[in-house]
């Protein structure tokens, strides 16, 4: 009775069923030990290959929509890049005149030879185009006006929007005011006189653009300290800080902003050609920019006075010696404007008494010159 075992036909006793479970897993075999645990590493590689395999489609699948939307987006930009250039051209056309035009919200970079949409860039050649260097706004606003010198040259265009700000600082002739009426009416711009620049505040306008009749005033426009540098410019007259109107020549400064103590800082000089150039270096994004349309503009003139000139030469040679209208062609004024425009092409801003010259050329042209062969009923020099 007190054997635990089992006595069977004088065999001897056996060992109880929990033994015998205990004696079956010991006796487990060293290839069914191994068959398991390899079992258990094919599921765990079965894992990670699902894992990897998993990644690599979601990868796949992700470059494939970030392809598709980028080549979505290129050719957006070369639709609205090819449509901004029609209306670029169409502008220039209509001079004294200015529109605003719906944008999409995309930014826009101008330079001086060439605007961007995203990544499709397109060339301005031969247009004269002053702007600033980004336009962000949901709309633009074309300007055009005709630059003659005295003769036609070319068509001045000008772009903006209205979330650019520009506040003109008046002189003591309130000549601001008219700086302001002959500006498109949906300009975002005001006029504050010179002593209450302190009272100004910031818009959140995404750039501020200072112009300043006169010097710009050696105190700090504190308020507009935590904008960005490159989101605050200015362009000064000196030569209009006690005049009444806009002079035909005269010199302009672009500055810097100093954020550290906001203040206007290094100027760079240079000048302007006509009220159609005074307005340029007002919308121009910099001395850089300005300049570069303004050799542009150079170039033009040098070539429209060599074809006025030729023409003019023949004119002298067809009437001959002796007649009263070969006198009034024989004249070398509109060479030696087309010279002076030549060495302008090259080497702008040089000095003020260059562009004066060009400018009294000019006038001797229009104001003496041509007007004498109208009076005597000879064919006109332009």
């Amino acid at each position: 009775m007190g054997s635990t075992g089992m006595e069977v036909n004088g065999l001897g006793s056996f060992p109880p069923m929990a033994a015998l479970r205990e004696i079956h897993i010991n006796t487990v075999s060293p290839a069914a030990q191994c068959m398991k645990k390899r079992g258990i590493v094919d599921i765990q590689f079965n894992w990670i290959f699902i894992i990897i395999a998993g990644a690599l489609i979601l990868m796949f699948f992700v470059s494939l929509i970030n392809k598709q939307r980028s080549l979505s987006d290129i050719r957006s930009s070369q639709t609205i890049a090819s449509n901004l250039d029609s209306i670029l051209t169409g502008a220039q056309i209509s001079t004294d005149t200015s529109n605003t035009i719906d944008l999409p919200a995309v930014p826009i970079s101008f330079s001086c030879d060439d605007f961007s949409v995203g990544p499709v860039r397109r060339n301005l050649l031969l247009d004269i185009v002053f702007s600033p260097s980004l336009l962000r706004g949901k709309k633009m606003i074309t300007w055009a006006l005709d630059w003659s010198v005295p003769f036609r040259v070319a068509n001045f265009l000008y772009l903006t929007d209205p979330e650019l700000r520009y506040i003109i600082v008046d002189n003591a002739k309130n000549l601001g005011r008219k700086i302001v009426d002959a500006m498109p009416k949906e300009v975002n711009k005001e006029v504050v006189a010179r002593a209450n620049v302190g009272s100004l505040i910031d818009k959140n306008n995404y750039h501020v653009r200072f112009v300043f009749l006169g010097d710009p005033p050696d105190t700090p426009f504190a308020q507009f300290q935590g904008m960005d540098p490159d989101a605050v410019s200015a362009v000064s007259f000196p030569d209009l800080a006690d005049k009444g109107d806009i002079l035909t020549t005269g010199r302009a400064a672009f500055y810097s902003f100093d954020k550290a103590d906001g203040k206007f800082k290094s100027p760079q000089a240079t000048f302007y050609l006509k009220e159609e150039s005074f307005f340029g270096a007002l919308f121009a994004p910099g001395a850089d920019g300005y300049n570069c349309a303004m050799k542009k503009a150079f170039r033009k003139l040098e070539r429209v006075a060599e074809m006025y000139a030729s023409r003019s030469i023949s004119l002298q040679q067809y009437y001959g010696p002796g007649n009263p209208c070969s006198t009034h062609h024989r004249s070398n004024t509109i060479q030696e404007i087309g010279i002076a425009a030549k060495s302008q092409s090259e080497k702008f801003p040089t000095t003020l008494a260059d562009i004066q010259k060009i400018q009294e050329n000019a006038r001797r042209l229009g104001d003496e010159q041509n007007q004498q062969l109208q009076l005597i009923s000879c064919p006109l020099i332009y």
